[in-house]
């Protein structure tokens, strides 16, 4: 309760602040995120080292500082999500008409998390673009709560992984657009091993299964945020019918295979702007390759859309 309390203060503390003090109160909370709690520090320097072994130690710490940076702003931005409410919202996205006519008719948005891509989510939603995102419960629970009012209240439909697929398919017959993030580490039987920034890294085929059984589109897309504050947002359409000479699991082993290794491509052209915080890399028990271990927790596993 407490937490989920702290919470709704600082976003109704948020919205009362200027664009560039949100960033700046991002930037002094990093720091001391980084230097003093370093919660999660030594997985990223983990993951930066097994992704870029050949870069000097010294830069791939820099790199983490940038991290945890990035992440701080966006969390602060994401706290002031009572902005994006108002007739004329601070962030300016890029390319967002292109990619609501690209979903017209529903779709399955293939995504990771790079970029503010939270915030891309609930700016899309309020801009009028019917937004459902396949998701997992954060395992503080009444975070979990507070955080999912927050997502309806902007508009942004959720599934949770426990509800199963029938929600999903409904989303898809009313012609949404489902949101999937393919960048973590998938505990499924079915599983595909994909390659991921040079390591094997298990990954959910649900994105493929679905666009295979509904017959919608299939799109990649991602986000990013350059020099000037500016948000882009690029989306491809994958190619669902390369393999339709194969039998359905191979069909899907592959679009899963394509998907991950597309996703790389923007990871590694922003790579301070993708979640490091993840262990990505796990083998098929659920222990990290890189880095420490999770310790074992009562309420089950956290997790981000």
């Amino acid at each position: 309760m407490l937490i989920a309390a702290i919470f709704r203060a600082a976003c109704v503390i948020a919205a009362l602040l200027p664009l560039s003090l949100l960033r700046a109160l991002g930037l002094g909370v990093a720091w001391c995120w980084f230097y003093l709690l370093p919660i999660r520090r030594a997985v990223v320097l983990a993951n930066l080292a097994a992704a870029f072994p050949d870069l000097p130690r010294r830069r791939r710490w820099q790199m983490a500082r940038e991290v945890f940076a990035f992440q701080g702003q966006c969390a602060w931005e994401m706290l002031a999500w009572r902005k994006l409410l108002r007739p004329q919202a601070p962030w300016r996205f890029a390319d967002l008409s292109g990619l609501r006519a690209a979903t017209r008719g529903g779709a399955i948005a293939v995504t990771g998390h790079l970029g503010a891509w939270e915030l891309a989510l609930a700016t899309a939603a309020v801009q009028g673009l019917p937004v459902t995102v396949f998701s997992r419960h954060l395992r503080h629970r009444g975070l979990d709560r507070a955080w999912s009012a927050v997502r309806r209240r902007l508009g942004i439909e959720i599934i949770y992984e426990d509800e199963g697929l029938t929600a999903v398919g409904a989303a898809l017959r009313a012609q949404r657009v489902l949101v999937v993030a393919i960048d973590q580490h998938s505990p499924e039987r079915r599983a595909v091993v994909c390659d991921f920034l040079g390591h094997p890294a298990r990954t959910s085929p649900l994105a493929a299964t679905l666009a295979l059984r509904y017959q919608v589109p299939l799109l990649l897309v991602h986000t990013h945020r350059d020099p000037q504050g500016i948000h882009h947002i690029a989306w491809q359409h994958v190619d669902t019918d390369r393999e339709s000479s194969t039998c359905v699991s191979e069909r899907i082993q592959a679009l899963t295979m394509q998907c991950c290794q597309a996703l790389t491509t923007p990871v590694l052209h922003y790579p301070t702007q993708w979640l490091w915080l993840h262990r990505r890399w796990k083998d098929h028990t659920g222990r990290a390759l890189f880095g420490p271990q999770r310790r074992q927790r009562r309420h089950g596993s956290a997790a981000h859309s």
